[in-house]
């Protein structure tokens, strides 16, 4: 099992690389179908712990909450993106 700074690199390069960053967003599930490698209880961990340091936003909408890129903290995303590479 991967530890969480290495889930939540995980997980913030996934949605950069798809480019869910201010308006466009994701259900929390797509992420679990997309990183399948990674169980989905510790992907929703991280994801709360990367929302509670405000790199992830919540985005309510008719299905439920979604997940995207804090767009002013892009350069702090970038920066943890590279130590991933």
């Amino acid at each position: 099992m991967k530890d969480d700074l290495e889930v939540q690199k995980e997980i913030l390069y996934s949605l950069f690389r798809t480019r869910h960053i201010g308006k466009k967003h994701t259900p929390l599930n797509n992420l679990c179908k997309k990183l399948a490698k990674i169980p989905c209880k510790q992907i929703r961990h991280n994801t709360n712990s990367l929302i509670k340091k405000y790199l992830i936003l919540l985005y309510p909408t008719g299905h439920g909450i979604d997940i995207r890129l804090n767009p002013r903290k892009m350069n702090e995303i970038t920066e943890i993106i590279k130590e991933k590479k």
